[in-house]
């Protein structure tokens, strides 16, 4: 069976989680249009967010506290915002890329 980059994440104590698991805590807050996860390291997550006047103040807290929660107190979480997010060379949208989850 082959693993996509996209359907996991690892979390700093090698858990490997379903990329499920982050996708709404972004996806649930008001006022993003466009998101896009990238999980540099273990311990390293880069939140690519377009958003709308609808964006809460906290936001970007939420997402923070968000992936904690999930991936535990060790990860550093970077929230940039952008105008836009590229799709891939294929064409296609990726929510989450992780460079660690390699099969």
């Amino acid at each position: 069976m082959c693993i996509r980059d996209s359907d996991f994440i690892v979390t700093p104590d090698g858990r490997w989680q379903h990329a499920l698991s982050i996708i709404y805590v972004v996806r649930d807050i008001e006022g993003v249009e466009q998101f896009k996860i990238l999980q540099e390291a273990v311990d390293d997550v880069r939140v690519l967010l377009v958003t709308n006047d609808m964006y809460p103040k906290d936001g970007d807290k939420r997402i923070d506290s968000g992936f904690k929660k999930r991936m535990g107190d060790a990860v550093q979480v970077r929230v940039e915002h952008v105008e836009d997010i590229p799709r891939e060379a294929s064409g296609k949208f990726r929510y989450v890329v992780s460079k660690v989850a390699r099969p």
